[in-house]
């Protein structure tokens, strides 16, 4: 994903302020082979490059205008600040990539298909971990991992040991971390609420 930014030469809370007033984020960008520094870029330019499949762990090519690079920067979105008032974004962390080196990232686990427990017993499905940590090359990171449910009965664990994952991935999270799991279904009184006396 291409995304363009500019050098912000001013930093401070009225400067980035100024910048939101523009519909632009404030952001910083920092790697083992730069010096760190200020950027900005556009709010809906950038919203559109973590809303592909791979979210978060899309690899941006960053066009910074003005600096001393003059291709394109490879980066990683590695922290978004919000305002936990509105949800805004308040400003973003890129750091750059060196494609031939591994990178550790957070990889979103995805649920397919419907439970036989469920289905046939009225169990119920948990979504345990959401995520899964790995350590692979930057273009090698996966958009995320499918969990076909269907096979699971009431009582059946998957856990993270349990995935097939491509070669050259290496999973970081505990082996015995549980991604789903299907529950007997509870009766009337184990969910009622007790009486108030």
């Amino acid at each position: 994903v291409d995304l363009e930014a500019n050098i912000r030469e001013k930093t401070g809370k009225s400067e980035a302020k100024k910048v939101r007033t523009l519909g632009r984020i404030p952001a910083i960008i920092y790697g083992k082979k730069i010096k760190a520094y200020g950027l900005d870029v556009d709010f809906k330019l950038f919203k559109k490059a973590i809303s592909t499949e791979a979210g978060l762990n899309a690899i941006i090519n960053l066009k910074v205008s003005g600096g001393k690079e003059k291709k394109p920067i490879p980066v990683i979105t590695k922290d978004i600040q919000y305002d936990y008032l509105n949800g805004k974004i308040l400003h973003v962390d890129f750091h750059q990539l060196i494609l031939d080196e591994k990178i550790e990232a957070e990889v979103r686990v995805e649920l397919t298909g419907t439970a036989k427990g469920v289905k046939e017993d009225g169990g119920v499905l948990i979504h345990g971990e959401r995520t899964v940590k790995v350590k692979c090359l930057p273009l090698e990171i996966p958009a995320n991992f499918t969990v076909d449910v269907a096979p699971l009965k009431i009582g059946d664990l998957f856990h993270v040991s349990d995935l097939k994952v491509a070669k050259g991935i290496e999973i970081i999270s505990p082996p015995d971390e549980i991604l789903v799991t299907v529950e007997a279904p509870r009766k009337e009184e184990e969910v009622a609420a007790p009486a108030v006396t």
